[in-house]
């Protein structure tokens, strides 16, 4: 059996914010802002999980990043792992 030679991913970290968004109506944005930098701080732990599994699991596996807020996300892949 081969190994995958990619991974896709995309996560969404639910909070409460996501649902008092809904209950005020005020939308944010999810990649910049300060709702970004909270939504990164959320995703980014769930994302070193995965990347963890990648390499344990398919270490030669590209790992093909679809979660925002993407440049934070991928920024803290970047530096943290050797890729």
């Amino acid at each position: 059996m081969s190994l995958p030679s990619y991974a896709l991913v995309n996560s969404k970290p639910v909070s409460w914010t996501s649902v008092s968004r809904l209950a005020t109506a005020i939308w944010g944005q999810e990649t910049n802002g300060a709702g970004g930098l909270f939504k990164g701080l959320r995703t980014i732990p769930v994302i070193f999980d995965i990347i963890k599994d990648v390499e344990e699991l398919c270490p030669n596996a590209w790992v093909i990043n679809f979660t925002n807020p993407a440049g934070m996300v991928t920024e803290a892949v970047l530096s943290s792992y050797q890729l």
